[in-house]
């Protein structure tokens, strides 16, 4: 109980009655959690400010909420009155003003301007920026206001900084937010039914696999190393064919390892490939949005009158699947194998891809 309560002083007087105040004796634990009450927890869109510099902090809304709030405003788009009477203010000897042409070029999808309180804002900081800093720290584009006018570009661009930057990964939170079809769960709905299907019997016979091992008490690991030894093996006819696809997937997946990169332009995806050649790697698309990279490192052929006294370096097919999320180009996907190193790059698309809109048509019986 002592870490949710604290031990009143009673060699101190009360200076208010005889019943001491309740507040001073709750541990911060116990406080933190009753700050949440005070928290808006019903949602009213029609009290969500369009002008950034009325806008309530987010973290002033009930997490319960937060999530429709950021999509409420992600579907408003930034604030930008392009045609607002920019007023001027006297920076040094000179009299400086908002520039409407910043709501274009590298700033448009977030770059914000209060009427109110002529400043400008970001809305990606506003909306993910306390999930990545706590406290005060770097508020000014996103609850204080910038209004530094002579010097907006140099900030603007400071404010956005690096590819991994805070402000970068709110704005690629947007992004996956304003895209439903890019959540994760969505990229699982998309898959065919047949892969789905795939997937689920391979589970299933994995399963298996472990159950059958626990009831005869088999070693886990050797048996499983000699199943996938074995699983390539047509001949072996003891492995069913839906454990023998999952453990020969299985063991191509293990044998190659992948870094992923991702860019402000492309993602870049980089697999060791070492002692293979063009013929060997091959770079696929599949359902628009997985990238395939299979092949197979074979075994020179022993020579006559040589023979192998240690063979340790891998051979046998490798493969890998990666789900691209949408805003990627497939058209513009290059790959390059140097020294050992196989280098796919995958360039993002400048603008969403639009869906084509299908007319029914309909017929009177």
């Amino acid at each position: 109980m002592d870490i949710f309560l604290k031990k009143l002083d009673h060699s101190q007087p009360s200076s208010s009655s005889s019943c001491p105040s309740l507040s001073p004796t709750i541990a911060p634990e116990i406080r933190m959690n009753a700050n949440l009450s005070h928290l808006i927890d019903e949602l009213n869109l029609e009290s969500l400010k369009d002008d950034p510099g009325e806008r309530m902090p987010l973290v002033n809304y009930s997490p319960r909420i937060r999530e429709e709030v950021r999509k409420h405003y992600i579907h408003k788009g930034p604030c930008q009155p392009s045609k607002h009477q920019f007023p001027k203010t006297k920076i040094g000897n000179k009299m400086r003003q908002f520039n409407s042409s910043w709501f274009e070029g590298p700033f448009s999808g977030w770059l914000e301007y209060s009427v109110k309180k002529d400043a400008a804002y970001c809305l990606c900081c506003y909306l993910f920026k306390h999930e990545f800093i706590h406290g005060s720290a770097g508020e000014v584009f996103s609850k204080i206001g910038f209004r530094t006018w002579n010097k907006a570009l140099e900030r603007l661009r400071l404010h956005a900084g690096e590819a991994n930057s805070v402000h970068h990964k709110c704005f690629n939170k947007m992004l996956g937010l304003s895209n439903h079809h890019q959540s994760i769960q969505a990229a699982f709905d998309k898959q065919s039914e047949k892969l789905k299907s795939e997937q689920r019997m391979r589970s299933e016979a994995s399963v298996d696999v472990a159950k059958l091992l626990l009831h005869y008490g088999l070693p886990l690991f050797h048996t499983l190393q000699h199943l996938m030894d074995s699983a390539c093996d047509d001949s072996d006819k003891s492995i069913n064919a839906p454990a023998r696809d999952c453990a020969c997937d299985a063991k191509a997946m293990a044998a190659t390892p992948a870094d992923m990169k991702e860019y402000p332009n492309s993602y870049v995806l980089i697999v060791d490939t070492p002692g293979l050649k063009s013929g060997d790697i091959k770079v696929q698309v599949e359902d628009d949005n997985v990238l395939l990279i299979s092949g197979e490192r074979k075994r020179e052929e022993e020579k006559e009158g040589g023979k192998y006294i240690k063979m340790e370096r891998r051979v046998g097919k490798f493969m890998r699947k990666f789900t691209l999320p949408e805003n990627i180009n497939t058209d513009a996907i290059s790959a390059v194998c140097q020294d050992g190193i196989l280098t796919v790059t995958v360039e993002k698309l400048l603008t969403p891809r639009l869906k084509k809109r299908k007319t029914i048509e309909v017929k009177f019986a």
